[in-house]
């Protein structure tokens, strides 16, 4: 049962991945053995074997802080619902939902080869047919390991972009914040390998809302930009004078309160930024007055101004690379 609670993206807090391990531990060890508790209960389980094996494969890097971030989104509150009530099919259900669609993406489906091919994938981008949720994730985590596929790789790129527009200023359920998260971290991921086109719309659209949904962009960057460096792989040629050129053309806005009732273009925040950083060397002193400038008298500024510090940390590592 897909969840009816909206909100903005900047209001969905991670919880503690310590915590979500903790509470599926709980899960997996609970007596009552309802039909609806033990598919809960073996799905938990499989999210914790997850774990386990990834730490003794000593699985690291940008993938892995995407799987724990994906975990992270486990509604704690929702648990703490299904707990008290178990005999509630609302939060029973919400809750093998929410680990379903966190175990998918984490480890696919069942039947790995139960995923979209290209064919469909141009069925879905031109509006011919809708996909399954739970398939996509599948389908994602499928090119993402099992098969690189450059034009399956783009189409899962303009598939997102076509149907996902000024997403700064929407409000997400659960499932549509989850899945936006990895859309856009596969897209990010995929960065030297998109065409032109999902470059631009990816820069220009949807940098602001990918900080916010906490994509690791910085650290996928730089390990683009060593690979790039190193000459490790020679397909990796990053256009960095394109990137920035297409955040000063950005077309979303950074709200300034959490009331949501006020809002700055990026490209301005951006432009400003960029012109202060070329005339001055210490980019932490130009970043902490712009952040302030915006942020310093507003209640709940420790969020708002935390992403504006990613965004602007983010522009300093494209400009450096562009010199």
């Amino acid at each position: 049962m897909p969840s009816s609670i909206t909100k903005h993206i900047y209001d969905f807090k991670l919880s503690n991945f310590d915590e979500v391990i903790s509470v599926l531990s709980t899960i997996v060890s609970q007596k009552d053995l309802s039909t609806d508790s033990i598919e809960i209960i073996k799905t938990a389980q499989l999210i914790l074997d997850f774990v386990e094996e990834s730490k003794e494969k000593g699985h690291g890097g940008m993938l892995f802080e995407a799987d724990e971030k994906l975990i992270r989104f486990l509604d704690l509150k929702l648990v703490e619902n299904y707990s008290k009530h178990p005999e509630e099919t609302y939060f029973s259900d919400s809750l093998f939902l929410q680990l379903s669609l966190i175990y998918t993406g984490l480890n696919g489906l069942t039947n790995k080869s139960e995923h979209y091919d290209k064919v469909f994938l141009e069925r879905i981008l031109s509006g011919e047919l809708e996909y399954d949720e739970l398939v996509f994730l599948n389908t994602i985590r499928y090119y993402a390991y099992l098969e690189f596929n450059l034009e399956a790789n783009n189409l899962i790129a303009e598939i997102f972009f076509r149907f996902n527009d000024n997403l700064y200023e929407k409000k997400f359920t659960w499932e549509g914040a989850l899945l936006s998260f990895y859309f856009l971290n596969f897209i990010w991921t995929q960065l030297p390998f998109l065409k032109k086109s999902n470059h631009e719309l990816l820069f220009k659209n949807n940098f602001y809302f990918s900080v916010c949904i906490n994509i690791p962009i910085n650290k996928i960057l730089e390990a683009f930009i060593y690979y790039q460096n190193e000459e490790i792989e020679s397909a990796i040629n990053l256009d960095f004078e394109n990137f920035i050129f297409y955040l000063e053309q950005n077309t979303e806005k950074i709200p300034i309160s959490k009331e949501y009732l006020n809002w700055e273009d990026l490209s301005s925040v951006i432009k400003d930024y960029l012109v202060q950083i070329n005339s001055e060397d210490n980019h932490s002193f130009v970043r902490e007055n712009i952040v302030n400038k915006f942020y310093i008298l507003q209640k709940g500024k420790d969020d708002l101004s935390h992403f504006l510090r990613l965004v602007l940390e983010t522009v300093s590592l494209l400009d450096r690379q562009r010199m």
